[in-house]
Formats: structure tokens, sequence, C-alpha cells
């Protein structure tokens, strides 16, 4: 299962409901990572 997979499965599960879990802090850890700024000033006009 690939990061988006895990995202479309997890998403009707609430984190009150299941807890963060180990995968989910890897996700959050992987996000940390992503440089917004070169996103951004791809996106701005």
């Amino acid at each position: 299962m690939v990061l988006l997979d895990y995202l479309k499965w997890r998403n009707d599960v609430s984190l009150y409901r299941a807890g963060f879990n180990d995968i989910d802090n890897v996700i959050l850890s992987y996000i940390s990572y992503i440089d917004f700024v070169e996103l951004y000033a791809e996106i701005s006009p």
C-alpha cells in the first residue's frame, strides 16, 4: 500500500476513534520534508 492509498483508506476514520499510530507519524514526517516554497512558486501567477 502506498502513501496516497493509505490516506484514502484511512480518510473516514477519525483520530479520536482509532488513535494516532506509527504510520500516521511516518506520513507527517514525510510531509514535513516537502519543499512547499517550490510548490507554491509553481502555482502562483
